[in-house]
């Protein structure tokens, strides 16, 4: 056996660094050899808890914001009526219909009366029911609504609890409260996995993403080279259970969860 001086020591064909992450876990070549998947850590804040915890005070101020919008939009509507079919000034929504032929073309050099605005094709619109001008600002509540009810469903659902993954990681918002001294977010601070994807020929990071929940095991990756795979291990509410995710590389996402009794 030759002692160890005797070895060749092969120049590094690139060297990086990665911010905030002082450890990798595992690097994967794809099959073609062109690309490497470095798998490490990251600290990230997750957003979905903190919109869940606050959601009440949220969905107050939105229902509110949204309410004065459409009662405001509510009086104006009932207090300026149209004549459905008529034309109307689109600056002032005064009745232009005199000035306009048939079709929708106004006549050379029409003015509005009301505004003083030289009229266009562009500059007239026809007038709408009540119902319809109201259609728009109402849907508007029913969706802040139904978004508003979904919000507490989900809290009311335990989804505040940390999962197995992380839903909405964040490192920016996490690298943000650290250095503002923001004690509250920090506190929220978790290590989760980092996904780098790095061109092996110059160098280049062609994509840097989070994949939630860290593992201090090495990600396998497919023949195919389109899924990795990840094993840990979590408690349940009766023994630990050993989870196998398959997860796409072009999106991050988990694509199957298997669960196996240790």
């Amino acid at each position: 056996m030759q002692p160890v001086d005797s070895y060749q020591h092969l120049q590094s064909l690139h060297e990086m660094e990665f911010d905030g992450s002082p450890r990798i876990v595992s690097a994967v070549f794809t099959p073609d050899g062109s690309i490497v998947h470095v798998h490490m850590h990251a600290e990230a804040i997750d957003i979905w808890p903190i919109l869940l915890t606050y959601w009440p005070a949220i969905s107050g101020t939105l229902l509110l914001l949204t309410g004065l919008i459409v009662g405001w939009r509510v009086i104006r509507v009932r207090l300026n009526p149209e004549r459905v079919g008529t034309w109307l000034c689109r600056g002032c929504r005064y009745e232009v219909t005199s000035l306009v032929a048939d079709g929708g073309l106004v006549c050379d050099g029409a003015v509005c009366t009301e505004c003083g605005k030289t009229l266009s094709s562009r500059g007239i619109r026809r007038g709408r029911s009540t119902r319809r001008r109201l259609a728009m600002p109402m849907t508007s509540l029913g969706l802040v609504l139904a978004i508003c009810v979904l919000g507490f469903a989900a809290r009311s659902g335990g989804w505040v609890a940390n999962g197995r993954n992380t839903v909405w990681p964040s490192r920016a918002l996490a690298e943000w409260a650290e250095s503002k001294g923001v004690k509250w977010l920090t506190a929220r601070t978790r290590t989760v996995d980092r996904l780098v994807d790095i061109d092996f020929e110059s160098g280049a990071i062609l994509r840097d993403r989070v994949l939630g929940r860290s593992t201090h095991e090495p990600m396998l990756m497919s023949n195919d080279g389109r899924t990795f795979y990840r094993a840990t291990i979590l408690p349940s509410l009766t023994q630990q259970h050993s989870y196998l995710e398959a997860i796409d590389i072009a999106s991050g996402r988990v694509r199957r969860v298997g669960m196996l009794p240790i």
